[in-house]
This record gives structure tokens, C-alpha cells and sequence, in this order.
């Protein structure tokens, strides 16, 4: 089964997660165009991303809490946004969206595809395994 999932990236390297994701707040996902007042009556508008540490938030404004944003709305989903939306909206520009394809496979299909057996290692760290 295939699928393709799609990354929110800056030109510089930057992560800032699947376009799409949950946030937990409410609403809102990842790629989302919003608008909030600032406390000078400005209206700015934004998209919502995740920072490398796994923090959501406003484009611009990490630092501050989606619920401490006055009159945070959606004003576009995600599913509606393209590259230009997300460079028309960013102060400094920059952003593309990087599609993946992901496909789920057996791990017969794995090995076939690999040529080579596989095993699969789950990690214990009570697993002693003679290295003291």
C-alpha cells in the first residue's frame, strides 16, 4: 500500500511537520493559514507549524500559546493551501512542501526487495547483553 505524505520544509533545512497533523488544539493542523490580532489591533496572518523541539504554534509566534492568541481563526485548510499560499503568507519566504511516498510492506517483501534477510531488534535496556 502506498501513500504520499507531505512535509512542511523551509529552503534552509528547517522541519516543520506533516502538513495535516494533529496539533491538539482544537481544530487546527499543521499547514493551516490563520489570522490573530496582535495587541496593537493588527490583524496578521500565519500558518501553523511544528518546530523541531514538538512544539505547534503560529508562524512567528512559538513562543505564545494557540489559546493566548486573540481572535485566532482558520482562514484556510491545509487541504487548500499550495506553495504559493505558504510563501504569500510567510514574512520571510522560502517554504516548500516535500512529498514522500511511503509504502507498507511485509518483511518478505522487505528481504525480497533488500536481497538479503533481515531481523528485526527491539531495544530493553535491562537486556544485558555483556558489554560491562
Amino acid at each position: 500500500m502506498k501513500k504520499t505524505i507531505k512535509h512542511l520544509r523551509h529552503r534552509s533545512g528547517s522541519y516543520y511537520g506533516v502538513i495535516g497533523e494533529d496539533t491538539g488544539f482544537g481544530y487546527l493542523k499543521v499547514g493551516d493559514v490563520v489570522a490573530y490580532v496582535t495587541e496593537n489591533g493588527v490583524i496578521v496572518s500565519n500558518f501553523v507549524a511544528k518546530r523541531d523541539t514538538g512544539v505547534y504554534g503560529v508562524m512567528g509566534k512559538f513562543s505564545t500559546p494557540f489559546e493566548q492568541l486573540q481572535g485566532l481563526t482558520k482562514i484556510l485548510s491545509h487541504k487548500d493551501v499550495n506553495e504559493s499560499a505558504y510563501e504569500r503568507v510567510s514574512a520571510s519566504g522560502g517554504f516548500y512542501i516535500q512529498e514522500i511516498e511511503v509504502t507498507q510492506m511485509t518483511i518478505a517483501q522487505i528481504e525480497a526487495k533488500l536481497g538479503y534477510p533481515i531481523e528485526i531488534v527491539q531495544w530493553e535496556e535491562s537486556l544485558d547483553l555483556g558489554t560491562s
